[in-house]
C-alpha cells in the first residue's frame, strides 16, 4: 500500500485486489494466500466467510463502505462439477456472503459496487453456452440484491462490463465495452462512446 508514495507494507500472506478509503480508514479487499477471500482494515486482517465444502475458488472484484459503516465486497465463488465449472456471484456484507440470483443454467461474474444512501447497486456479466448461438452474455445489474430489469440480453461473448454508477435521479449508468467499442449503458439503453476503445471507469456528480 502507497500512501503519498510512502510504503506501507501488508501482510505477507495478503494479496490486495480491491481498495477503497472512508472516514480516514483503509479497506482493502483481497486473499489470504489464495485460500480464503479476506478484508484488511487498518492493519486488521480478517477472513471472509468461505464454504469449502461447496466452492473451490473465488475471486474478489470490488469493496465499498455504506455511510453507516456497513462493508460489502464483491467477487465469485466458484463450484467445480464434472462437466463445468459454475461461477456464482456473492456479495460479502460485513464479513458474511449473500449470493445474488442469476437465471437457471448461467453464471456470472461481478465487476464494481455503487452504494448510494440506504441502496446497494451491484454490475457484472451473466453468461450462458447455447448450443445454437454460442455464448450468450447479458448486462447484470442488481439493486440491493434484485435484478433490475432493463438492461438488454447481447448475443456475443465479447462483452466486459467494468464499473457502475448511479445518478441522484437514480438512472443507472454501466461501462464497459462490447466488440471493442467503449460502451455506455444508461437504464439499459446502449451508447457507443468510441468504435474502438475500452471503458473502464465512471463517475456521477451527486446534486
Amino acid at each position: 500500500l502507497w500512501t503519498n508514495n510512502v510504503k506501507q507494507p501488508l501482510p505477507p500472506s495478503f494479496f490486495a485486489e480491491a481498495l477503497t478509503r472512508y472516514n480516514g480508514k483503509t479497506y482493502i479487499a483481497g486473499n489470504r494466500d489464495f485460500d480464503s477471500p479476506a478484508l484488511w482494515v487498518d492493519g486488521v486482517l480478517t477472513d471472509l466467510e468461505y464454504p469449502t465444502d461447496e466452492f473451490s475458488d473465488f475471486s474478489i472484484r470490488d469493496v465499498a463502505v455504506s455511510e453507516n459503516g456497513d462493508v460489502y465486497v464483491a467477487g465469485v465463488l466458484e463450484a467445480e462439477y464434472p462437466d463445468s465449472d459454475v461461477e456464482v456471484p456473492v456479495i460479502w456484507k460485513n464479513g458474511m456472503a449473500t449470493f445474488l440470483p442469476i437465471e437457471n443454467n448461467r453464471e456470472a461474474f461481478l465487476s464494481s459496487i455503487f452504494l448510494t444512501g440506504e441502496d446497494v447497486y451491484v454490475t457484472g456479466t451473466s453468461s450462458l453456452i447455447d448450443n445454437s448461438s454460442g455464448l450468450r452474455n447479458k448486462v447484470m445489474v442488481w439493486k440491493n440484491g434484485i435484478p433490475v430489469d432493463d438492461f438488454s440480453e447481447i448475443f456475443s461473448s465479447s462483452l466486459t462490463i467494468n464499473d457502475i454508477a448511479v445518478s441522484s435521479q437514480n438512472d443507472i449508468y454501466v461501462v464497459g465495452f462490447f466488440k471493442n467499442q467503449a460502451t455506455l449503458w444508461k437504464n439499459g439503453e446502449v451508447n457507443i462512446l468510441l468504435p474502438f476503445g475500452r471503458a473502464f471507469s465512471i463517475a456521477i456528480p451527486q446534486k
